[in-house]
């Protein structure tokens, strides 16, 4: 490991300490975001994000931030992405991805490949209840995927929500 390895690498840990020994669930994305605010190193901004995830609530509130700093490091994200989050080489060039939501969350950056999911999410969540829920459903190319998650069963896809194609909608 290189001497910036190394550095990028405690960086990122103490990033990642600090969001878990400050915020729950819900404030963890917010404070990642904000320690990784001036970051420029990919291989920190990827690693905390990809460890803080999957215990991150509360995304949407928090969609102008992190697509901003998705796209700022989307060049250096497959090099950084650990291998068991990038998205599958074999999987074709559109794929099938669902979201459930209220109908103003539509385009957000967290989908999932399980309609399953998708429709018990358009009910809410861990107690909270979404006004106006829908069902989403959209073709994504799978080089605008960022990462995938499947720490919770959710079959997770983290992606840019502008190359969305194809989305419809339907109330639940």
């Amino acid at each position: 490991m290189t001497d910036t390895q190394s550095a990028q690498s405690i960086r990122a840990k103490a990033i990642i300490d600090q969001c878990y020994q400050e915020a729950d669930s819900t404030g963890r994305l917010a404070l990642a975001l904000d320690l990784l605010a001036h970051e420029t190193s990919g291989a920190v901004f990827w690693t905390v994000l990809c460890e803080i995830w999957c215990s991150s609530d509360n995304t949407w509130n928090h969609q102008a931030q992190l697509r901003f700093a998705l796209v700022l490091h989307a060049r250096t994200g497959r090099r950084y992405i650990p291998a068991d989050k990038q998205p599958p080489n074999d999987w074709p060039q559109f794929v099938q991805v669902w979201r459930g939501c209220s109908r103003e969350r539509v385009r957000s950056v967290s989908w999932t490949l399980d309609r399953t999911v998708a429709e018990k999410f358009a009910w809410g969540h861990r107690g909270i209840a979404f006004p106006n829920p829908v069902l989403a459903s959209a073709k994504i190319h799978r080089t605008a995927v960022y990462f995938v998650e499947n720490e919770r069963d959710e079959q997770e896809v983290v992606l840019d929500p502008s190359e969305l194609r194809s989305i419809v909608v339907h109330d639940v």
